[in-house]
């Protein structure tokens, strides 16, 4: 295991949590979750999170000497912050003008923001090491169709567009998980720069229903999985909006059975659903 001997915050501060075998979810001080699936040639990490300590000793630990690669779900702070650690970052092209935006800057701004919304269950900034990006990993870019076979564990690519236009999907058909980073959230956020309309969040979550071979969904920053109720009530929550909504220039929060969807209430395609 390679320990950064700058960094304050190591393996011990991270809470790993094992949800199917040989298959980790990372806590990074609810900040952002990110996992780790351990096949029996190479493993794959999905998202590196706010980068606020050494992920990268978590990795180590959990891949026992294999080789991995990092995978990204999408290109925001809580998502690629910790990419200094890596040479490597896999994610769709769509999302790259996102990555110039997270800075160091933008790293402890978000840990202001989410200490707040957290009600303080966050890492303190005077606690975080948050190290500036000196080279930035190459980018490896990965599509609807691929597949990743880590030995004993077959991942597959879907390109999932809603929280941001390049959002990816990671299905895990040997353990039936799949990992939707922040497109299936009891709080959605669509109203961002890089976010699509409301119509195309409904149509990727009809496409990620009809997904065979899962029966877990792991979203980012939950304790626990997604249950199918919940995923049925963001589904209706995203057709309620584009059936209903108005056309003013705004912000609009929009609920359905405790699902929220926080959109712009003028962002939307010329096309509604029938």
């Amino acid at each position: 295991m390679s320990i950064d001997k700058t960094l304050k915050i190591r393996l011990k501060d991270y809470h790993v949590e094992e949800i199917a075998p040989k298959v980790y979810k990372i806590n990074e001080f609810n900040l952002s979750t990110m996992f780790v699936i351990v096949g029996e040639k190479s493993a794959m990490v999905i998202d590196c999170g706010t980068g606020v300590g050494d992920f990268k000793a978590v990795v180590e630990r959990l891949t026992e000497g294999k080789p991995y690669s990092l995978y990204i779900t999408h290109a925001h702070v809580d998502h690629v912050g910790g990419r200094e650690q890596f040479e490597e970052m896999h994610m769709s092209e769509k999302d790259v003008p996102i990555i110039k935006d997270v800075t160091v800057s933008y790293r402890k701004s978000y840990i202001d923001v989410m200490r707040y919304l957290m009600g303080f269950k966050v890492i303190r900034k005077r606690d975080a090491v948050i190290k500036k990006v000196e080279k930035e990993p190459k980018l490896v870019f990965v599509k609807e169709g691929d597949v990743i076979d880590l030995g004993g564990k077959i991942i597959k690519v879907f390109e999932v567009p809603g929280h941001t236009l390049g959002s990816l999907a990671f299905l895990d058909e040997t353990d039936r998980i799949i990992f939707t980073g922040d497109d299936i959230n009891p709080n959605t956020l669509l109203f961002l720069k890089h976010s699509t309309t409301v119509e195309e969040l409904y149509e990727t979550l009809l496409k990620i229903k009809n997904i065979e071979g899962y029966d877990t969904i792991w979203a980012s920053h939950l304790s626990a999985p997604v249950s199918k109720e919940v995923f049925e009530n963001g589904i209706k929550c995203a057709e309620k909006i584009s059936k209903r909504r108005n056309g003013f220039p705004m912000i609009a929060m929009t609920g359905y059975n405790k699902y929220v969807i926080i959109h712009l209430s003028h962002r939307r395609r010329k096309k509604k659903i029938k």
